[in-house]
């Protein structure tokens, strides 16, 4: 998928050109599945609207995520099951605190399988790499190994 295309997936767009004014939405990526005779929307509006659903995002909710997910630091043994593991104990602890919006069973599923980890102790900062390095890691790399 192109940069682009990803982009028009998410994030809603007024386009001008010429004379013509309009909106790019997201909901225009939205499949239809004949054999399940429902729309299958983009993964992260369905997870985004779980989310809402849920009443993951009101202050409160945010708190409690932030104090399940902040002390949280990804390596690579971070597994799926984790990631599962800690979504449900956020939505628990929601429950517990009464912030969890009823009935929200289809939210929180989709909660607790499709919502992945945060990136917050990841280092995104762009590495300055020389091309030299790159090429020498490029003629050392062996698909075989």
């Amino acid at each position: 998928m192109s940069p682009r295309r990803r982009e028009e997936t998410i994030y809603v767009d007024y386009i001008e050109s010429d004379a013509q004014h309009q909106w790019h939405d997201p909901t225009r990526f939205d499949e239809f599945s004949p054999w399940l005779l429902i729309s299958e929307r983009n993964p992260v509006l369905r997870l985004m609207k779980a989310l809402s659903d849920a009443g993951c995002l009101v202050s409160p909710a945010l708190e409690v995520i932030a104090g399940t997910w902040r002390s949280v630091t990804l390596d690579d043994d971070f597994s799926w099951n984790s990631v599962h593991d800690l979504n449900v104990a956020t939505l628990e602890a929601m429950k517990k605190q009464g912030l969890l919006n009823d009935p929200a069973q289809e939210a929180c599923s989709a909660i607790a399988n499709e919502w992945l980890y945060p990136l917050h102790s990841i280092d995104l900062r762009k590495q300055k790499v020389h091309k030299n390095e790159l090429t020498e890691v490029q003629e050392r790399w062996n698909p075989a190994s």
